[in-house]
């Protein structure tokens, strides 16, 4: 392990990092067009990364990471600033990726051995406002704990099997709501992460929604009772989680990259 991790480091030692330039911009709105044509070009309709082809064309992806490095979203509206953050999210971990690849999982990208430094989420690998994050910070300091959308759960990417499909465009302020319902629902959909069943007496969910239980049972609602609202009224799925009627299991995490060859 202690090998693996001197030769990672050593890897990501070599790959240039996100140039700054000052002065940092604080716009009123900002255009993340570039992440979509990298999105739309190398992200298939399963949600799977073709990271070979995309290491190659790394010019839009670069060009994006840039601009997010050079510009500090305080200003921006709430909605807007969410929508730049996730996208931080995403756009850096497929850097992070890029830079180790090929890997099999993300947990394989792994930091000189620091007390208390021991995975990929631990690395400060992302640079905005000329500052630097670690995707740890991003998403528990700045995400979850300044806007408290749980939906947020099904837009973040670690780049792993059983996370969410990763969306082929950029989050948008003006589309947001829209665009995180869609994802919500999307996840909800595919079996192999979330099994619920009308008539069975126990559904298997994603084991996100045991990590993050707290995030979705905000005012006082439970588990379920939060999932309802991605279903049709009258139907008897949507009815059943309102009356939290299920027993709750949860399915394995596949930490496999989410790779294009990868079915």
């Amino acid at each position: 392990m202690l090998l693996l991790g001197l030769m990672t480091w050593a890897g990501c030692a070599n790959v240039p990092q996100v140039p700054i330039r000052q002065p940092i911009q604080k716009p009123m709105h900002f255009e993340h067009g570039e992440f979509t044509e990298v999105l739309q070009k190398y992200v298939d309709e399963e949600g799977m990364v073709d990271y070979a082809a995309l290491k190659t064309d790394r010019g839009k992806l670069d060009a994006y990471l840039i601009r997010l490095a050079q510009n500090d979203p305080d200003r921006l509206p709430e909605l807007e600033r969410l929508a730049y953050w996730i996208n931080v999210y995403n756009a850096f971990t497929l850097k992070l990726v890029l830079e180790n690849y090929p890997v099999r999982s993300i947990l394989r990208i792994t930091p000189l051995p620091i007390p208390g430094k021991t995975s990929a989420w631990d690395l400060e690998s992302v640079t905005v406002g000329g500052k630097r994050f670690t995707l740890t910070a991003v998403e528990h300091e700045i995400i979850r704990k300044e806007f408290k959308e749980p939906r947020i759960h099904f837009a973040l990417v670690c780049a792993a099997m059983s996370c969410p499909k990763l969306r082929r465009e950029a989050y948008e302020g003006i589309r947001l709501d829209e665009q995180l319902t869609d994802q919500a629902v999307v996840f909800l959909s595919e079996k192999h992460k979330n099994d619920l069943n009308p008539s069975a007496d126990t559904i298997r969910l994603s084991k996100i929604f045991s990590w993050f239980a707290s995030d979705f049972e905000q005012d006082g609602q439970t588990v379920q009772q939060y999932l309802s609202r991605f279903f049709p009224y009258e139907d008897l799925l949507r009815t059943k989680l309102q009356k939290n009627a299920f027993k709750l299991r949860y399915t394995d995490y596949d930490w496999g990259l989410n790779r294009k060859d990868k079915k």
